[in-house]
């Protein structure tokens, strides 16, 4: 080991550079570059090379120091250390300061999480529910023969499209008459209502062969409205789930599943049915079905009605016409089910973006994030609260 030493000195000596070998190199790649120019210089001494063999022939019977080839080409060295200094550099990106993660819990994830809400109340189209037409304007016509009653019949252009508007639509509609529909001076009211279809009438033909549908009357100005169910069903506390009703319940068909309505008060005619919360909610009430006070209100008062695409005609027993016929229309059931579904979505996305941050927070250790979560939470609980008390410190009560 001793002449290894030695002749080590003498290369050293010999080729005069041991200032540059005991220079402080600044990186793996100037180290390996001086070394192989120090290699180069002493393989031009023709002098030194049986020095070298001998040194190479001692360091090849000790431990491996150096091992490998040495070549001027130095990519491999550069490209090892850059995927070296990469993977730190990714390493030190992919970590965020924990302050930072607690701002996007608490502030970015609640603000993407409002602009994906707002856009999806933003597609539904937040118009009227009801589709009008009404018009006060009426015109005589022939009088028609119903079910052997003479009827004076009155016809109303409601306007252009509503025929189409009637025929395609597949929600709930509602046509109102009001007037002196009787024989007599009093304004009532009538109604039919459909959903898709004509429903809920009853239906006659007058001597022509046309079809007319028999109108609901709704009120008059006696004082007392009335709203009938036409071959429906009422029964008095008929909702099992409802405790200590003390009053009708009713339905337009007596196979429906749900009830329609309730009332205090109800009577039954033939095989209908007039109901009015006009009277008090009394025990006694439970024996009205053999009332007459709707008959003795005069809402025996018959209102036909017969629809013409954009014309609609009414048959009452008054030669005086309606002063106001209209309709109101909705929207079909596909419609509202589609905007109630992204309504709730539009709710229902918060507790699930906090609640999917909170764990995800957790379960990747990035628990800054979660804790900003939880605080943006905190905050929208108590700063409704906050903000009210200081209106009542600021203002009073």
């Amino acid at each position: 080991m001793d002449n290894q030493l030695t002749d080590i000195i003498e290369i050293r000596s010999h080729l005069e550079i041991p200032a540059r070998l005991e220079i402080l190199m600044d990186s793996d790649s100037d180290a390996i570059e001086a070394f192989q120019k120090a290699l180069l210089e002493a393989q031009d001494n023709s002098g030194s090379n049986q020095i070298l063999n001998d040194v190479s022939d001692g360091f090849s019977n000790s431990p491996q120091v150096f091992s490998g080839s040495v070549s001027p080409d130095d990519s491999t060295s550069t490209q090892s250390n850059s995927s070296f200094f990469t993977v730190n550099e990714e390493k030190e990106n992919s970590s965020l300061p924990p302050w930072a993660l607690f701002m996007m819990g608490m502030i970015v994830l609640p603000i993407i999480t409002g602009l994906i809400s707002f856009t999806l109340i933003g597609t539904v189209e937040f118009t009227d529910d009801w589709r009008e037409y009404s018009t006060g304007d009426a015109i005589f016509n022939e009088n028609v023969t119903i079910q052997d009653e003479i009827y004076y019949v009155h016809e109303f252009h409601l306007g252009d499209g509503f025929g189409d508007e009637l025929a395609g639509n597949s929600g709930e509609w509602e046509i109102f008459a009001e007037g002196q529909l009787g024989n007599d001076t009093w304004i009532s009211s009538a109604i039919i209502r459909g959903d898709d279809d004509v429903q809920y009438a009853d239906m006659a033909g007058d001597d022509d062969g046309n079809l007319w549908y028999k109108m609901e009357i709704g009120w008059t100005n006696r004082g007392i409205g009335w709203n009938s169910y036409y071959g429906g069903y009422c029964e008095w506390e008929g909702n099992d789930l409802e405790d200590d009703d003390v009053r009708w319940w009713c339905k337009y068909e007596v196979d429906d599943e749900e009830w329609d309505d309730w009332w205090y008060y109800c009577e039954h005619h033939d095989s209908d049915w007039h109901c009015t919360d006009d009277f008090d909610q009394r025990e006694a009430h439970k024996d009205s079905a053999e009332e007459n006070m709707w008959a003795e209100s005069g809402e025996d008062t018959i209102v036909y009605i017969k629809l013409d695409g954009d014309e609609v005609d009414i048959a009452t027993k008054n030669s005086e016409a309606p002063r106001w016929v209209g309709y109101y229309g909705g929207e079909d059931g596909e419609s509202d089910t589609t905007r109630d579904i992204i309504e709730t979505l539009a709710f229902v996305i918060w507790p699930i973006s906090f609640i999917g941050g909170i764990i995800w927070g957790f379960a990747t250790d990035k628990k800054p994030f979660a804790y900003g979560i939880m605080a943006a939470g905190v905050l929208s609980t108590v700063l409704p609260f906050v903000g009210f008390f200081l209106l009542l410190i600021l203002f009073g009560f």
